[in-house]
């Protein structure tokens, strides 16, 4: 039986601007689809189709452009983003998506997009030993963000004048202006961490999960 992860990646055509949150920056749509295997007798070449159950994970991200197109930034992004949905991540998919988003940046049909779609296909093979079932955790629904109660009990507080810049959207803070700062107190304008925290947990900064703060 072939074991080989695979991943591929395409232009996700008809993506438009989300009507909730005006971006100051260009971004990537990106719709993630993964399947898990999990191997339950180990990864040996007596697999049979019972030894397999397979853990579907769907999720959606917005990433500023500029981020994928820095070769200092862009593989660590890519690689944390697929560690955060339990894919045991090899090199050729962080180089396939970066690959898609390269080419989709230098190409003329989507000069002018503010945003851009691609969509990502992976499946990965992971032995029992594994924490295969981290990923039941997760709401039923499949849904990777968190929940509307939890971003409505962010603390609200003054921006201070030493506070320069939303990580998020890259635009300024302005001194006495109000901000929603995240448990592991990194600051960000509200509608900017809401509008992340709908399809991420974590903290855009740090990675900490806002519901084990």
């Amino acid at each position: 039986m072939d074991l080989d992860s695979k991943c591929d990646a395409w232009p996700l055509p008809g993506i438009e601007e989300d009507e909730s949150f005006t971006f100051t920056c260009d971004m990537f749509f990106i719709r993630i689809n993964v399947d898990l295997i999990q191997v339950r007798n180990g990864l040996d070449d007596e697999i049979e189709p019972d030894d397999l159950e397979t853990r579907f994970v769907n999720s959606t991200w917005y990433v500023q452009r500029e981020l994928l197109m820095n070769n200092e930034t862009s593989r660590t992004i890519v690689r944390e983003k697929l560690v955060e949905l339990g894919v045991p991540v090899e090199g050729f998919m962080v180089e396939r998506i970066l690959n898609c988003a390269s080419s989709m940046a230098g190409d003329c049909v989507y000069s002018g997009n503010r945003v851009m779609g691609m969509c990502v296909s992976l499946s990965a093979f992971v032995d029992e030993s594994s924490e295969f079932d981290v990923m039941e955790d997760d709401d039923e629904d499949g849904e990777m963000g968190a929940s509307r109660s939890a971003i409505e009990r962010l603390e609200v507080v003054e921006v201070e004048e030493s506070v320069k810049q939303c990580a998020i959207c890259l635009e300024d803070m302005v001194g006495g202006s109000r901000a929603t700062r995240m448990p592991c107190l990194h600051l960000y304008h509200g509608v900017c961490i809401a509008s992340w925290l709908e399809k991420s947990k974590l903290c855009p900064l740090c990675r900490s999960e806002i519901t084990q703060l």
